[in-house]
Formats: structure tokens, C-alpha cells, sequence
């Protein structure tokens, strides 16, 4: 799935994903022409700001996979932070198996951002060693990726490695897929691809242009 989010939700991928984009949600200037612009949920039986079919990104995470997107760091909220995504495992979306997110800016003194990787079944813990990424120096339009490589979960920040699980697991158990939020905050992002390889395995140069 590929999202350049230039005046709408539409997958540009060969896949031709059906996505749609809820209301409140909203464009503006983004990494590349335009960005996406999500909005907070108020409960867990809120449709996700961008809406897929129900069990796609679910299983494509029990496999080889990546995630990444551009979220420009001054918009996120300083006191809600920002969940990149989440997917769910029941069908009122209350509990999560994999979620991407940025700590609020004064969450985890001294570190002014922290990039954070989290499952959850009956409770949650992180999969990437260190548990929170010291995100401090970020600003501006910044480039994340999750890489799974059989049982190798890397996490990128602007391309260069800064997380990683030697011995991941995951297979999909628990896992009903249900409903996968994407966007649940005010953040601009840009550029969102989920794919069902490990594109990057080492550190690399960001993509100057879009996919």
C-alpha cells in the first residue's frame, strides 16, 4: 500500500488498496506536494482517520514487512504525542497487537521526543530493544521505517538504524485483524508505504522524492 496523500487517500501501489479517508480529516503542505492530516479518537469505537480492510495490515506483519512514512516533527501534539499506527485485536478496536508512536515532546525527561514500538495482547511490551528510542534531535520532516526480515525487526529514524530485535516472533496469534487506525492525531505525514518485504536492512539514504 502506497499513500502520497496529494489531495486524497488513494492507494498508488499495483494493489490498488480500497482506502478511504474519514471525516475530520483534512491536506496540507506536505514532505512531497501534500500531507495528511489525521484527527484525534475519542473512543475505541471511532473509525480510524484512514480506514483499510479489515485484516490487511494485520497479516502483512506476520511476515517479512515494512512501514515506513515522513512525519513532520513541529506538529506533533506536545501533550498527546503521536500514534503512527495501530492495529487491532477485537472487533471494538480497545486492544492493540502492534502499534508505532512518538512520545509527547515532555513525556520522558530528558528526552525531548521518543520513538516507541508496542505490542499487546493481555498487556503490552516493546519488541525493540531499549523499549523507547531517544528521539531528542529530530525536527522537521523526518523519515521512520519498521523492517521485519524473518526474525530481524529493525527500527529507522532519517535512515539510520536505531532499534533492534534479533530473535522477533510474532506470528499473527490473537490477532483477529479487525480495525487498523492510521493517523490518530493532528501529526502531518507524508508519503506512507506498507509492503510485505524488508526494504531497508541497513542504514540508507531517505528517499528524496516520493515513491
Amino acid at each position: 500500500m502506497l499513500l502520497h496523500f496529494d489531495g486524497s487517500v488513494v492507494d498508488a501501489s499495483p494493489y490498488s488498496v480500497p482506502v478511504l479517508a474519514e471525516a475530520g480529516t483534512s491536506f496540507a503542505a506536505g514532505k512531497f506536494g501534500q500531507g495528511f492530516i489525521g484527527k484525534n479518537i475519542s473512543s475505541a469505537a471511532d473509525p480510524s482517520p484512514i480506514t483499510t480492510p479489515d485484516g490487511y495490515i494485520s497479516d502483512i506483519i506476520k511476515g517479512d514487512f515494512t512501514f515506513e512514512c515522513w512525519f513532520e516533527e513541529s506538529t506533533i501534539s506536545n501533550t498527546a504525542g503521536a500514534s503512527l499506527i495501530t492495529t487491532a485485536i477485537n472487533s471494538d478496536g480497545s486492544k492493540f497487537a502492534f502499534g508505532i508512536g512518538v512520545s509527547p515532546k515532555y513525556n520522558i525527561p530528558p528526552m525531548s521526543r521518543a520513538i516507541t514500538v508496542t505490542e499487546g495482547f493481555s498487556g503490552s511490551y516493546s519488541p525493540i530493544a531499549g523499549s523507547v528510542i531517544d528521539a531528542s534531535y529530530l525536527s522537521g520532516w523526518c523519515h521512520l521505517a519498521l523492517t521485519r526480515q524473518g526474525s530481524v525487526l529493525r527500527l529507522f529514524l532519517n535512515g539510520t538504524l536505531v532499534g533492534v530485535n534479533n530473535s522477533y516472533t510474532y506470528d499473527g496469534t490473537g490477532n483477529d485483524g479487525v480495525r487498523t487506525y492510521i493517523g490518530i492525531d493532528t501529526t502531518l505525514i507524508d508519503e506512507l508505504r506498507i509492503s510485505n518485504i524488508a526494504r531497508w536492512t541497513a542504514n540508507f539514504t531517505p528517499p528524496a522524492a516520493p515513491y
